[in-house]
């Protein structure tokens, strides 16, 4: 299996790509700085260990473990995937407290969905969600509700995109 590092200070260069940002985000401060200043590289078990990795598989057995995963991701109601994602990246870029805001905001525009309710309906019921695809909002209310909590961003006031619809 191919060791993984950053080599470049080998080169008399620093990490691009955002290596100098990311990988301590990644794996703490303490080792991102260790891999990056050293130049040393680190097998694919340690960088597991160290949360550099989500799973070592063989090559073999790598593209049907990725059609594993996204099976089990794309039976989840699109609408929770999407902005689970959103709040996850959007997150990184803010402080811990705009995060929560965010991920406030896109909870509440779940929980006013017609996913919501099937997903609950499914878990009281032990069986598999149908979920629609789309978003369809609840009631008047609620549709108010999460639509305003959906397009202002409470701590900053910045605005969500339409497109997140």
């Amino acid at each position: 299996m191919p060791n993984l590092g950053q080599p470049e200070v080998k080169l008399g260069l620093l990490p691009g790509g955002g290596g100098t940002q990311r990988l301590p985000r990644l794996v703490g401060k303490g080792r991102a700085l260790q891999l990056i200043l050293t130049g040393e590289t680190i097998s694919a078990q340690e960088a597991y260990r160290i949360g550099l990795v989500n799973e070592v598989v063989p090559a073999a057995n790598l593209v049907a473990r990725a059609e594993t995963i996204l099976k089990q991701i794309s039976a989840n109601a699109p609408i929770a995937v999407k902005f689970s994602l959103e709040a996850a990246n959007r997150g990184m870029d803010t402080s811990q407290a705009e995060g929560f805001a965010l991920e406030a905001s896109y909870f509440g525009i779940c929980a006013a969905t017609e996913d919501k309710k099937e997903g609950t309906s499914a878990f009281l019921e032990k069986r598999a969600p149908q979920f629609s695809r789309t978003l369809k909002l609840g009631r008047k209310r609620d549709r108010t509700f999460a639509m305003a909590n959906a397009f202002s961003h409470p701590s900053s006031n910045r605005a969500i995109p339409v497109d997140q619809f």
